[in-house]
């Protein structure tokens, strides 16, 4: 006798305008369907794995909607739409052994739930109402960039641009070395005009062949290297052969620079988009790449100055436990075309 499971799917009207809405609930409903279809075809007499797309109005009328449904859910997991889109491998492989576990893309639930992104054994009340809050506060989001305009950021004139496609891309000028051969420079940060403490940071970037970027937070533009932490953005393969040479895994991409390696590759190839989200609380700093928690901190683990918690050495002069927990958020022109687009801050 096979197992049954099931799962519901819902998407909110809360984060685009209503034109767009319907396109996207239509879109999903349709994907859920296919997907179905694809883990029958997977699952075969082993189990039986019920989707449920469920499409909620706006405000109240929404959530009353979502708590009719949950209380009729006893076994199961749930995620909202676009999550469902680009895990349903990971589902298959994970729902055979579980009675319910909530899934979900957002790195401080899967934190607070059990340390792992596919969530817990059982589905409580809290976890259900964890999930509803955390769509909702993405209403609470403010637009730093969104394609038309930099007011958000103060730059060198003509460092960065805006391209047709709405993103920013960072601009090179041309130099020569001491030996009289011509070299890209980068022309400077993007950096935000106000500060943040306390925030979760949603953005998306692409990098060109060998490059390397950042992004910088709680960071003071006089000093950036030595008063503020970064999140190193590169094309880890281009860039060392490009260099010569290889670096510490603390070094490469999605890591919390110098200071602890990404749990693992979670990049897009070079050229395609990647979608990060970087949260900061207190000590606690996460950073998520396209989905995949790449790396969860204490900053009160760094005790000493130029030595991380793990006995490796790094760049800094002073102990991360001690540097301040404000500051400006920075993109890097570090010599390489980067680009970033949608960008969107929260603060928590």
């Amino acid at each position: 006798m096979s197992s049954q499971f099931n799962c519901l799917i819902w998407y909110s009207n809360l984060a685009l305008p209503s034109e767009d809405n319907k396109f996207v609930g239509d879109f999903l409903g349709q994907a859920c369907k296919v997907i179905q279809k694809e883990i029958d075809e997977v699952a075969g007499d082993k189990y039986k794995l019920n989707l449920e797309f469920l499409h909620i109005e706006k405000g109240e009328e929404g959530l009353k909607q979502l708590f009719d449904k949950f209380s009729t859910l006893q076994d199961g997991f749930f995620t909202n739409a676009h999550t469902i889109t680009k895990y349903n491998d990971k589902i298959i492989k994970q729902v055979t052994d579980k009675r319910a576990f909530i899934f979900h893309h957002s790195p401080s639930l899967a934190t607070d739930a059990n340390k792992n992104i596919f969530g817990i054994s059982r589905v409580d009340r809290q976890a259900k109402l964890s999930l509803i809050e955390d769509e909702i506060s993405r209403s609470k989001e403010k637009i730093l960039f969104s394609g038309s305009d930099l007011n958000a950021f103060e730059l060198q004139p003509g460092s960065w641009e805006i391209e047709k496609d709405r993103s920013v891309v960072c601009r090179m000028e041309k130099t020569k070395d001491k030996k009289g051969v011509e070299r890209l420079k980068g022309m400077g940060f993007l950096w935000t005009k106000k500060k943040f403490s306390d925030f979760s940071l949603r953005l998306d970037y692409k990098l060109s062949e060998g490059a390397n970027s950042g992004i910088f937070y709680r960071s003071n533009p006089e000093d950036p290297v030595q008063e503020g932490f970064e999140i190193q953005l590169m094309d880890n393969q281009g860039f060392q052969k490009k260099a010569n040479k290889i670096l510490p895994p603390r070094k490469l991409n999605a890591s919390f620079y110098d200071g602890v390696a990404p749990n693992g590759e979670f990049s897009n190839p070079v050229g395609q988009w990647n979608q990060a989200e970087l949260s900061c609380k207190g000590p606690r700093v996460s950073f998520s790449l396209n989905g995949q928690l790449a790396f969860s901190i204490n900053l009160d683990d760094w005790k000493e100055a130029g030595k991380n918690p793990d006995g490796t050495t790094n760049k800094f002069k002073t102990a991360l436990k001690d540097l301040p927990r404000t500051g400006r958020i920075g993109f890097q022109n570090h010599g390489q075309v980067v680009w970033f687009k949608n960008i969107k801050i929260k603060k928590l």
